[in-house]
């Protein structure tokens, strides 16, 4: 680790400024669809707390309690985009996959099907399964109609059938055999997610017609028939692929289905399952590669960790039972995944969060009927509005319903209509996307315009027709950030909009070349993360070696040949010393650890998707801290940090310790509680 004498702290340290994609309007670019999310990528410690010694109805409210951690809930219409990022046509022409027909679908020839259905238990959309992407799936209207309501099951006597093979009678519906495990698979999420958090109580049954079903009480079937189609067709990289998308940019769960197939003879006890027969020397195998990993990983050694995670896919569920040391597997995934980077966007994909975020459905001080010159806050901001009303909550109208009003001529746009400008300044913004649905009126065109900071001029930078479309979203990107703010406007007869949500993105500022103040914004860093190796007797349990590893990334666009780059260690207990204008000397940097101990890792270059590229536009930076026997329970503080000119910018930081990474990593037949085991307390006495 390279170390430094005095140098000025002159950030504080949990910036978080985050790179943006270009955002999107209607039309969909080529690169849209990319395959890197075919590749399994459960967050490491996700699944920890999962304890597979339950069965049935006590291991279903075990998983529950996981996958609805961190959930974040988001509204049914923003389905309407969520979709079109989960089920994308490979070849990357902008259209959607029909769940039932495998069919590449355009905009406006498909909607969204509860595979749940929500007549089964929460017909109404402020309830959590209703907006589910997990169960939400595109499809043809015709077939969404067939399908109904229906309980899946298999028909034998079809009254209606398709080419595609689909078949339906007036109560049972049966998928085409592509889909079938699918289909399973989210009936399962979706009666684990929502059995046992109030006030859902959604349950499967052995039943063929539970028809509708009240509210708090939803039921479906047939549970028999889905077990044997999750079976008979295994996960494919087309749920992989949905469930990182879901997880990563939208909802914050998975489908553990999905990344555990095997949890289904644990949450569901059956004959599938029972009739399983374990091959011992492909169990042994695993166990043998999995062993052979390296204690410390780099990205040479990925093609070695990839094989060891071929042959344990390759096992049943029994079998992955057998795997005891499976923990050290996902530990050098995650490392990988760390050097790598990892997508942080979907292709050409704005993240559902900008740095600034605005829910108009709580606006406060909007009158509730039209009034002109309205000034309110939503999410603290305070806005202006030229017309706008308020129905309650979800209702934020901008526009007017009696009379056409010519708009402001300071806007430089001509015709009737109405605008919204913020009352604030964002620096270094880059892009914007509101979402919005038509009510009533005619919209003939929307426009955003740009006033920067300390102007009084506004200039058009993007404009759209909303032609048809019920909602849709008002987009704008400028070429190169500057501070000021976005202003929308709509034109039309009478138009009025329902505004939902105003995602506003900041992008890097200032020259790489001479960084100068604007160097603190433009310094991103867009991930710190920390990871452990042990290495201990597997029959005593004795710990051979504890190892503690900081990694991250920083934008390439920070990069210049005169600064310092690397990850500064310190002991938790003096984080108070971090401020703006102190110094750091090496006596409170890495603090206890010493330089000796530190391994630095090879710096890497990689593109937005995580893979190495000589041009990449991120940076990978790497550091292990060997040999922290007698340090288990002590808190680290990892930060990326950048050198320049004599000072010292901080990214964002992470606080670690072997204690807390610990649980769950050991193998659980041997510790039952890393963190109070006797055989582990040799690291800390």
């Amino acid at each position: 680790m390279k170390r430094f004498s005095k140098v000025v702290i002159t950030f504080v340290m949990f910036l978080t400024l985050i790179g943006v994609a270009v955002i999107q309007g209607n039309a969909r670019p080529s690169t849209y669809f990319d395959a890197t999310y075919y590749t399994q990528n459960i967050p490491s410690g996700y699944y920890d707390d999962v304890d597979t010694s339950l069965t049935e109805d006590d291991f279903r409210r075990n998983l529950s309690t996981i996958i609805s951690r961190g959930y974040v809930k988001h509204s049914y219409s923003t389905n309407n985009e969520v979709l079109t990022y989960t089920d994308p046509d490979p070849s990357g022409n902008g259209k959607i996959i029909c769940l039932y027909t495998g069919q590449s679908l355009s905009s406006g020839s498909w909607n969204k099907e509860h595979v749940w259905a929500k007549s089964h238990g929460f017909g109404t959309e402020s309830w959590e399964p209703y907006s589910d992407a997990h169960h939400l799936r595109p499809t043809l209207n015709s077939i969404n109609s067939s399908r109904s309501n229906s309980d899946f099951g298999e028909v034998s006597n079809p009254t209606g059938k398709d080419s595609y093979g689909n078949r339906w009678t007036s109560n049972t519906f049966e998928p085409r055999d592509e889909v079938k495990g699918d289909v399973a698979r989210m009936m399962f999420y979706m009666a684990t997610r929502y059995g046992y958090v109030a006030p859902y109580n959604l349950k499967l049954v052995n039943d063929s017609n539970t028809s509708i079903s009240k509210e708090g009480n939803g039921r479906f079937g047939n549970l028999q028939t889905l077990l044997k189609w999750h079976y008979q067709d295994p996960v494919s990289k087309e749920e992989i692929y949905r469930n990182n998308i879901i997880y990563q940019f939208y909802q914050k769960n998975r489908n553990p289905y999905i990344d555990h197939p095997e949890y289904v003879d644990f949450a569901y006890p059956n004959s599938y399952s029972s009739s399983m027969e374990v091959d011992e020397a492909k169990v042994n195998n695993v166990i043998s590669l999995i062993g052979s990993l390296p204690t410390i990983v780099t990205l040479e050694h990925k093609d070695q960790i990839n094989a060891a995670q071929t042959a344990y896919n390759a096992l049943n569920s029994l079998e992955k039972q057998r795997i005891v040391n499976y923990a050290e597997l996902e530990r050098c995934l995650s490392a990988i995944r760390d050097l790598e980077g990892g997508s942080t966007t979907p292709p050409d994909v704005p993240t559902t969060q900008g740095d600034i975020v605005i829910d108009f459905e709580t606006a406060l001080g909007v009158p509730n009927s039209y009034k002109a010159d309205v000034t309110f806050t939503a999410s603290e901001k305070e806005f202006f509005a030229s017309y706008a009303y308020c129905g309650g909550a979800k209702d934020f109208r901008l526009g007017y319903n009696k009379t056409d009003h010519a708009l402001d001529s300071k806007l430089g746009i001509t015709g009737n209509g109405a605008y919204l400008e913020p009352q604030f300044d964002v620096e270094n913004l880059k892009s914007m996307n509101l979402s919005v649905t038509g009510k009533y009126g005619t919209t003939n065109s929307w426009y955003v315009l740009f006033k920067a900071s300390g102007s009084n001029a506004y200039t058009q930078v993007a404009t759209g027709n909303p032609g048809s479309a019920s909602s849709y979203d008002i987009t704008a990107s400028l070429s190169t950030p500057a501070n000021g703010r976005f202003v929308i406007v709509i034109v039309g007869s009478l138009p009025r909009i329902v505004i939902s949500k105003l995602s506003l993105y900041t992008g890097t500022g200032g020259s790489s070349s001479n960084p100068g103040d604007s160097f603190l914004t433009s310094f991103i860093a867009e991930q710190t993360s920390a990871s452990i190796k042990l290495d201990y007797n597997e029959t005593t349990g004795d710990v051979l070696e504890a190892n503690l590893r900081f990694g991250g990334r920083i934008k390439s666009s920070s990069y210049n040949s005169n600064a310092t780059y690397g990850v500064i260690v310190f002991d938790a207990e003096y984080a108070s010393l971090f401020e703006p204008g102190e110094q750091l000397n090496e006596s409170t940097a890495s603090h206890f650890v010493g330089a000796e101990n530190f391994i630095e890792m090879t710096p890497v270059r990689v593109n937005q998707y995580g893979k190495v590229d000589a041009n990449g536009a991120y940076y990978q930076f790497a550091w292990s801290i060997t040999n922290m026997e007698g340090h288990y329970s002590d808190q680290l503080v990892g930060v990326i940090y950048v050198e320049y000119n004599g000072k010292l910018y901080l990214g964002n930081s992470i606080t670690a310790s072997l204690a807390s990474l610990a649980k769950g990593y050991i193998d659980q037949s041997i510790f039952t509680d890393p963190i109070t085991n006797v055989a582990l307390k040799s690291l800390y006495q």
